[in-house]
């Protein structure tokens, strides 16, 4: 597909999309430490307080199925500047908010721009790429990813600590603006390599006949209990580790770490091996 560009045109920089990756991992997981902070600071209750993580889920699961189609029809470029224009804006409300549903609401956003940064990225390499030499790649960006949310929770904890928790989306509120100004004056539109030989680009109901398909529910059902568990996880270990055992947030975000490096491994193994072996091979070993 790369052979296909005209000679001006320049790859999208890996660097910029395993950041535009790496911020969603980030924020998804900055606010675990902070759900008892933001219970205290708010005067809200636990349940409440963990909407911020809850929100974000669903904004990010639910954006994830119209940003495809939509890059398809308006271009990946404008795609990412709505997502991280979004993002900035969910932070700055966070960063200012008051109550606990202005938090919420700004996660939210978060969210949406996070599902975007994580979704167009690998779509973009797909496009400039190809097939082949993308899963390779994409194994790459989204071991890259992981650091983000290995880092989340110890600096989170050690930020909130030392100067309040509103530090984390001023933080998170400058570096999505550095990326939205990359965006507009560094990424080039990649779009143009991911149509059909008749030109025809994806419709929003196009995925709808892979529910048929019994390969793919069995790949998409084990990574969704895959998740499921690591998402269970995060819900619940902050109020169990801080709340019930009195641990500190920077000593349940060291530990945390644990948890990222297997994922990590996994991700660098599968990037490093997957051209050798079958790809079933690996999702059985995972699996067991």
């Amino acid at each position: 597909v790369a052979g296909s560009a005209t000679s001006d045109f320049k790859n999208p920089s890996m660097l910029l999309l395993i950041l535009l990756s790496g911020i969603g991992g980030f924020a998804m997981v900055v606010v675990v430490p902070l759900i008892p902070i933001l219970a205290d600071s708010l005067d809200v209750s636990y349940a409440t307080a963990q909407l911020s993580l809850s929100v974000f889920f669903a904004s990010f699961a639910v954006a994830q199925l119209v940003l495809g189609p939509f890059s398809d029809s308006y271009g990946r470029r404008t795609t990412l500047i709505i997502g991280m224009s979004l993002f900035a804006l969910g932070s700055l409300a966070c960063a200012l908010s008051e109550t606990a549903y202005v938090v919420i609401f700004g996660r939210g956003l978060q969210g949406i721009g996070a599902a975007s940064g994580m979704a167009i990225a690998r779509v973009i390499i797909n496009d400039v790429h190809g097939r082949e030499k993308s899963a390779k790649l994409i194994g790459y960006l989204t071991m890259a990813m992981v650091i983000g949310p290995m880092a989340a929770p110890t600096i989170s904890g050690f930020v909130a600590e030392a100067f309040g928790w509103r530090w984390l989306f001023w933080m998170l509120f400058v570096v999505s603006s550095c990326l939205l100004v990359t965006i507009i004056m560094k990424l080039p539109e990649t779009v143009q390599f991911s149509r059909d030989a008749d030109g025809r680009r994806q419709g929003f109901f196009d995925g709808l006949p892979l529910f048929k398909n019994i390969e793919f529910i069995g790949l998409a059902g084990n990574w969704a209990f895959s998740a499921c568990v690591y998402y269970a996880f995060l819900a619940g270990a902050a109020y169990v580790v801080i709340e019930q055992m009195g641990r500190s947030e920077t000593e349940y975000g060291a530990y945390f770490i644990i948890v990222s490096l297997g994922y990590l491994t996994g991700n660098w193994i599968a990037a490093r091996y997957s051209h050798v072996y079958a790809s079933s091979r690996f999702i059985m070993a995972g699996t067991l």
